[in-house]
């Protein structure tokens, strides 16, 4: 949809192979042409197991052929009457294309069939796997904070150069509504991990010092 792939229209236009034409009959390679008007390409739209392919005219953009491809009809026994088979024969199609190039492999169009039919099927049985039963989720209770408890917040900056850090912290009393803030700074400190563990244990022992049993 996005035009990207390395059709020849597409290596012409960007100048990488100025002499690049569909791999099967030689003519002029744009996406219209490989998926779907190539004398080969239609042969497997032919042998296709659908009701009926009325979109194939070459007036007609690969937007609209592939919006219309949801009404497309997969006729038995081919068991995907429940699943795409459309957007697997474009693949099947394309690989087919690159086997051609790059391995001088003519693939029959019976085959590209056959190919698209067993990765839709593969597909299909892949979507309706049973999910694996999720983890048993084990709540997690939320400790009640008493009023008389001392808030503690830590917080630490560290510089990789010259493994400094800057540490901070604050502590609140709720029951007085006092804030104590301090803060400083180390050195030889080897990782940010370190110096937010710093900046919390230099908080810890400020709170002993201020006596503070509950925080």
């Amino acid at each position: 949809m996005k035009n990207a792939i390395p059709i020849g229209e597409n290596l012409k236009f960007r100048g990488i192979n100025t002499t690049a034409t569909c791999p099967h009959c030689g003519l002029e390679e744009s996406m219209n042409h490989l998926f779907f008007f190539c004398s080969f390409v239609k042969q497997v739209w032919a042998k296709a197991p659908f009701k009926q392919l009325h979109v194939f005219v070459h007036n007609t953009s690969l937007r609209a052929i592939i919006e219309a491809s949801r009404t497309f009809v997969v006729l038995p026994p081919t068991g995907l009457v429940n699943g795409p088979l459309f957007p697997w024969l474009l693949w099947s199609i394309w690989t087919t294309r690159n086997k051609k190039i790059f391995e001088n492999r003519q693939v029959k169009a019976s085959d590209v069939i056959s190919q698209a039919m067993v990765q839709a099927k593969e597909w299909i049985t892949a979507q309706s796997l049973a999910t694996p039963p999720q983890a048993l989720r084990v709540p997690v209770l939320t400790p009640v904070i008493q009023l008389d408890t001392i808030r503690v917040f830590s917080d630490a900056a560290w510089k990789e150069d010259s493994h400094k850090a800057g540490l901070g912290w604050i502590m609140f009393d709720p029951l007085r509504e006092i804030e104590f803030m301090e803060g400083g700074s180390v050195q030889f400190i080897s990782s940010p991990l370190m110096a937010e563990a710093m900046a919390l244990h230099l908080a810890i022992n400020q709170a002993i010092n201020f006596k503070f049993t509950n925080i």
